[in-house]
């Protein structure tokens, strides 16, 4: 199915960083071109949405080492699509005009390594895209990270294609530092091309 379905409708991104503090959504619409290729998203609107209190505190605990049973990440794993969902859909509610059309959802990052020469590249991100679906009431792309690390790549797949939307109309060559989590450097050339470090 081509892309081209969502151009112009109300899409929403969600994630909670590494500061586990609420969970960030964006609303947009996007634009695309006959290939179809991304060329523009429209900004809706930004928030962020507190977590339960009681979420919060269990995604804190994860992140700060403590070691939990499969059954309480298996449990986690859905609390938190689950809250996903919610946020997009409070969200979309606040500031949209139309029910979402899609959710994409990056997900808690509670382990992330690109390179260990032990272990080779792993990550885990959290919030199950099945039930975040639900609880949204729209489709849902989720998983991004893992499938980045599976295609060989470093674990953030999405951020050279964002900086190079969001930058179009910035004189080139241009370089974009990310400080998040993890720093990512986007290097916008002349060219077409992306060099994304």
């Amino acid at each position: 199915m081509s892309a081209q379905w969502l151009e112009g409708k109300l899409v929403a991104g969600v994630l909670s960083g590494t500061s586990a503090d609420g969970i960030d959504v964006v609303l947009a619409r996007p634009r695309f071109d006959r290939a179809p290729r991304l060329v523009a998203l429209d900004f809706c609107a930004f928030d962020t949405e507190p977590f339960p209190k009681e979420l919060g505190a269990r995604v804190r605990r994860v992140l700060d080492g403590e070691s939990p049973t499969l059954r309480e990440v298996a449990v986690l794993d859905r609390d938190l699509g689950r809250a996903f969902g919610v946020a997009a859909r409070r969200v979309g509610e606040r500031y949209g005009s139309e029910p979402l059309a899609m959710l994409a959802s990056h997900g808690q990052t509670v382990f992330h390594h690109d390179g260990d020469p032990d272990l080779g590249p792993v990550t885990l991100q959290l919030g199950d895209g099945d039930s975040a679906a639900e609880a949204a009431g729209c489709a849902v792309a989720s998983d991004f990270r893992r499938r980045d690390i599976a295609a060989g790549g470093e674990g953030a797949p999405l951020v050279a294609l964002v900086d190079s939307v969001l930058f179009r109309d910035a004189p080139r060559p241009l370089a974009i530092l990310n400080l998040g989590g993890m720093a990512n450097w986007t290097i916008l050339p002349e060219e077409l091309s992306l060099i994304h470090i």
